[in-house]
């Protein structure tokens, strides 16, 4: 049997701003709207984000942490910065570096990259 995970869902009572911020912010297609519903399926290379519209969701809860893995951290970190978007840039002992954000609900996103991934990409 094999199960593998869809999609992380995220409940939101700002659904529009947390719509545009996904998608201007980690460039993230719509794959699925669903405007009465209050439903979006947000689609990166290799994940899924569902967005779900909830009156009952409070701003700043951070009851989720999503952690994106990218290919190129320096593309991610400059396009980041050209959007004005604060973000903390750490070098972990165990060999990525990370750039953490917050979306605007204040759950936190953490976008790494493994240094020798980095390495191999370059020489490619």
């Amino acid at each position: 049997m094999k199960a593998e995970l869809f999609a992380v869902e995220i409940r939101t009572a700002r659904f529009e701003t947390m719509l545009a911020w996904y998608q201007n912010v980690l460039q993230l297609k719509v794959g699925i709207r669903q405007a009465e519903e209050g439903y979006a399926l947000l689609v990166g290379e290799g994940y899924r984000i569902a967005l779900l519209s909830r009156n009952d969701a409070q701003q700043g809860q951070a009851i989720v942490s999503l952690a994106i893995e990218v290919d190129d951290f320096n593309v991610w970190r400059e396009h980041l910065n050209s959007k004005s978007i604060p973000l903390v840039t750490s070098e972990n002992p165990e060999d990525f570096r990370e750039l953490k954000l917050t979306d605007p609900d204040g759950n936190r996103v953490k976008l790494f990259a493994w240094k020798g991934e980095e390495k191999r990409t370059a020489e490619s």
